[in-house]
């Protein structure tokens, strides 16, 4: 039986993700305490027993000019007498459903077993460029810092409207990212406050949360408002992680990083696939989305979506779109544009990932229509859960 949890059935949740969750403190008790939410737990209860359970934590992403509703799906995990019935796929398809009905046009994830969910038409949307620094590297990073930045010490909570304001800079540049409210600031740093991270802030200009273990620092997360703020706030780290004794820098970076920094090595660099999506109410994201103003046009598109068949007319007028059902006989026989893609397809589209259009089963003409709807993206995401 599926349903959302109850205030009563916290402590159940608790166990079950002790077994297989990293359960160290302070993380756990904080979690529970400040992330949990039962309105968003959804479980499977066989009698009394709970079988599986996921979370499902709500933000507002910025999507081609539009505010989607979107949830991170974390936590999916099944008791272990409860294995190998397909427990875990079930929870997420009614998990699907059930976001569908609240109205959420996607889902997101961070998982390192990503063969468990592209069954369920999940794909690696996001990217990142993982920059690991060794100390003889260092003196690139001063060379390029600016004077006239000034660093400090900062705090974690009376410094977040400052990192609110220069987070809300830097996005600005790029797309597919939360549109953090206050209170997803506060689980944010809360988060790593348990990790003991630490702030440097330059006012206005960039920022560095950071964590320090025997052989490295590492960045949490970088924020910075331009160019210059971004080189100045490597030489600050590099600078922090001397003085503590660490002897390489770790950071993750938008995907156009190593273009921002040419001083570094190329070597020092390593692409990784970042966070996974998936479309749910994929009429009302393709409704929301911002359209490029001088394309005005309809087509059809076939849409498979967990087993069927769907059809609908997009109609693009004046940056916007409309979607209509169309019938099956009108999609086969169309004289406008037609498209044929499963969801997995249809998500990397929308989410502008690079080689996308090529994917869908159209014709050339068709294919560069749908690259021009849809241009690749400059996305970027820090969050995890």
């Amino acid at each position: 039986m599926y349903r959302w949890a109850s205030e009563t059935d916290q402590t159940a949740i608790m166990d079950l993700w002790a077994k297989d969750f990293e359960s160290y403190e302070p993380f756990f008790s904080w979690y529970f305490d400040t992330v949990y939410r039962p309105g968003f737990t959804l479980c499977d209860f066989t009698g009394a027993a709970l079988a599986a359970a996921l979370q499902l934590a709500p933000y507002t992403l910025a999507l081609r000019g539009a505010e989607i509703k979107v949830c991170y799906v974390v936590g999916v995990i099944t008791d272990p007498a409860f294995r190998g019935q397909g427990r875990g796929h079930a929870l997420l398809r009614e998990a699907h459903q059930r976001l569908r009905d609240r109205g959420y046009a996607a889902a997101l994830l961070y998982s390192d077993i990503t063969g468990f969910y592209e069954p369920l038409g999940y794909r690696h949307c996001y990217q990142q460029q993982q920059l690991s620094l060794p100390a003889s590297h260092f003196p690139l990073l001063a060379a390029a810092d600016i004077a006239d930045i000034v660093w400090r010490e900062g705090d974690l909570n009376s410094d977040m409207p400052a990192l609110a304001g220069i987070y809300n800079s830097m996005t600005s540049h790029y797309d597919g990212y939360i549109r953090r409210s206050e209170k997803n600031w506060q689980n944010y740093l809360g988060e790593h406050n348990c990790d003991k991270a630490r702030l440097l802030l330059a006012a206005g200009r960039a920022y560095v949360l950071y964590t320090t273990h025997e052989d490295m620092l590492k960045i949490v997360e970088l924020g910075f408002s331009d160019e210059a703020a971004l080189n100045s706030a490597l030489a600050a780290a590099a600078r922090a992680a001397l003085a503590q004794g660490a002897p390489q820098l770790l950071l993750p970076a938008p995907a156009d990083a190593p273009r921002l920094l040419p001083q570094i090595p190329a070597a020092c660099w390593q692409p990784r696939p970042f966070v996974m999506a998936r479309l749910i109410e994929w009429r009302a994201a393709l409704s929301a989305l911002t359209y490029p103003a001088a394309i005005q046009t309809a087509l059809t598109l076939t849409v498979t979506d967990e087993g069927h068949e769907e059809y609908i007319t997009l109609d693009i007028r004046d940056s916007r779109a409309s979607v209509s059902e169309a019938r099956p006989e009108e999609a086969a026989h169309t004289k406008q544009p037609r498209a044929r893609l499963d969801i997995a397809t249809l998500t990397r589209l929308v989410f502008g990932v690079p080689g996308a259009p090529e994917e869908v089963e159209a014709t050339p003409p068709t294919r560069r229509l749908l690259a021009e709807l849809f241009p690749t993206l400059p996305l970027w995401i820090n969050e995890y859960t």
